[in-house]
């Protein structure tokens, strides 16, 4: 009970920090002004430096890969899985999702400066197999401990959609992932979403350069998907400690994909050519692969989780270091623009001298 009190305290703590950062991120960040966070300076040009720009969508990125790493390691140690083949778990999903997040985005939109999540999520799922049984290997050889597959699972799928919430928000200030135009938009669609529509500033946000839709009324898809993700790991948490692990996963996993499929046709930017577009198959495998580790896995070996074990180990300085490297390797990936630049004049003000 004290366990079960002491969750729902933190729902309830969580969603009053949500809720006020969640309507300030949708009213300022599609903003010009919440585009770049830095400019980085290059070798000058003449009288001017030039610069990369460092962008908002890096460091909101950067936090969403360390808030969903670290909440992984909080529920996984909170039933008491062992520390070693979790963190070889995550190791070799993030070098499977990281570099995916572009590469999948190249393969169905081509460029190379867009990332996908989905893609991400879908090549992180595919090598499962693999990245489960190098886990497995190194509990049995060097912990002698067995894994709880399912537990394992659906810890993942409720830290993929915390992270997804979050990372949302970097989409609302790039300018990307928009929906339709409100007046291209069907009458239901303009009942449902009217009052509620995105509108953008910025000549360089890409919903700008790519569709000319700049001060343009649209379809807020990344600030509902961030409520609906978020909604779905609040439910998913609830679960997880009740130790209905395979309820859990496919809460997260099903909502999140069904929300996907949905939204893919709320969405303007270039998804591909095809009409039911990649993105949203990937969408449909992932939830047949929740289907299937729900029914195919059991878990018998998990004690009933516990906060304060599970505290105790996000807490620890190694994790919070290594937490702050991922986020600092994050912003260095995503971060750095390539389609936008910067020209920066360095002058000295002689009358503060």
């Amino acid at each position: 009970m004290t366990n079960l009190f002491t969750l729902e305290i933190s729902i309830v703590l969580a969603i009053m920090v949500a809720i006020p950062l969640f309507l300030w991120s949708f009213r300022n960040l599609p903003d010009e002004r919440w585009q770049f966070l830095a400019i980085l300076p290059t070798p000058k040009s003449g009288a001017d430096w030039l610069g990369t720009n460092i962008t908002f969508y890096g460091l909101i990125s950067a936090i969403a890969y360390a808030v969903s790493v670290g909440m992984f390691i909080f529920l996984c140690a909170a039933v008491d899985q062992p520390f070693w083949p979790i963190a070889v778990f995550i190791l070799c999903s993030l070098a499977i999702a990281i570099p995916a997040s572009r590469r999948v985005a190249r393969w169905v939109e081509g460029g190379s400066a867009n990332f996908t999540i989905g893609g991400a999520l879908f090549a992180t799922v595919l090598c499962l197999p693999l990245t489960m049984g190098l886990a497995n290997w190194v509990a049995s050889t060097f912990v002698t401990k067995p894994l709880g597959a399912l537990a394992l699972l659906s810890a993942a799928s409720l830290a993929y959609v915390l992270g997804e919430a979050i990372g949302r928000l970097g989409c609302l200030s790039f300018g990307c992932c928009y929906g339709k135009p409100l007046d291209k938009s069907g009458p239901l669609e303009r009942a449902l979403y009217g009052r509620s529509a995105t509108t953008y500033r910025g000549k360089l946000k890409k919903i700008t350069y790519a569709s000319n839709m700049e001060n343009t009324p649209v379809i807020p898809v990344q600030s509902i998907a961030s409520i609906v993700l978020f909604g779905l790991f609040l439910v998913g948490l609830w679960l997880f400690w009740r130790q209905h692990y395979g309820i859990a996963l496919c809460v997260c996993l099903w909502g999140s994909q069904v929300w996907r499929v949905y939204s893919e046709t709320l969405r303007a930017d270039y998804r591909g050519e095809a009409q039911f577009t990649a993105y949203q198959w990937m969408a449909v495998a992932t939830c047949a692969f929740a289907t299937a580790a729900t029914l195919l896995l059991s878990d018998t070996t998990n004690p009933a989780p516990d906060f304060i074990r599970a505290w105790d180990a996000v807490t620890r300085l190694p994790v919070v270091v290594s937490i702050q490297l991922l986020a600092v390797l994050i912003i260095w990936y995503m971060g750095r623009s390539t389609v936008t630049g910067a020209t920066v004049r360095l002058q000295l003000f002689r009358e503060k001298l």
